[in-house]
Formats: C-alpha cells, structure tokens, sequence
C-alpha cells in the first residue's frame, strides 16, 4: 500500500491535507484535471453513516469536506468504541474492498463532500482501520 502520502507537518499546507494526529497529515495529491473521472463512493460510506456522523465534530462536511471529521486516533477509537470496534471494524474493511475493485483514479463523496485520488482514500481508511480499538 502506497504510504507516500503521508507527511510531516512542517512541510505541509493544511488546506491540502487530511490531519490525522498532531504533526502528521495525509497529502491529497493532485486532483488536477481528474474530477470528472471520480466514481461514486456514497453508497458504501452510507452502510457506515453512524460512524462518519460521530466522527463529523470539527464543523459539518457541507462546510469543510474531510476537515469536518476527527481523523486522529483518539478520536476513532473513542467513535468505533461508541458504535461497536467490530461493526466499525467490518464496514470500513467492506469500503476498502470495494475500492479495491474500483478502476478509476479518483473517488468522490458527497456525503464526505470530498474528491480523493483513490490512494490517498485507501491511505485514509487505513489509517482509521489500524486505530478502530486502539486505546
């Protein structure tokens, strides 16, 4: 799995970044020309709307996109404790598969109201993956 993405602070532009704990952010890449190739996603993230509601804190997704959601580790491990780790657990691994089967190059949510090169959304769900009961 590509992990280029993920970056140091000092040398990032937090508007171009997803924050996923203190000091480390994950690149968005470039999306450049590619918009009009995303593929959906919206149905397979509604199979676990419960979780990204409890993660939506920051401020409301129709405002900010991915910035809206808690991505650090305390906080998935507090929303997937909430919710069930194994629940969260198995709809995040079923959005991964789904991705894998997925050819295009850029992915799209509107409930996340978010573009993403494909990786960098892999990149994210493994992220929130390796910290669902990490405390």
């Amino acid at each position: 799995m590509l992990r280029r993405y993920v970056q140091e602070l000092s040398v990032m532009n937090p508007e171009n970044q997803i924050s996923i704990d203190e000091g480390k952010w994950i690149d968005f890449g470039d999306l450049a020309g590619q918009q009009d190739q995303a593929v959906s996603i919206d149905s397979q993230v509604a199979h676990c709307m419960e979780f990204w509601d409890e993660l939506e804190s920051d401020c409301e997704a129709p405002c900010c996109g991915i910035h809206a959601f808690a991505l650090w580790p305390k906080d998935i491990a507090r929303v997937s404790k909430n919710i069930g780790e194994h629940k969260a657990k198995m709809h995040i691994a079923e959005l991964k598969q789904h991705l894998s089967q997925c050819n295009a190059p850029v992915v799209v949510s509107q409930r996340l109201n978010q573009y993403f090169l494909k990786e960098v959304f892999e990149e994210l769900l493994d992220h929130i993956d390796k910290c669902i009961g990490s405390t």
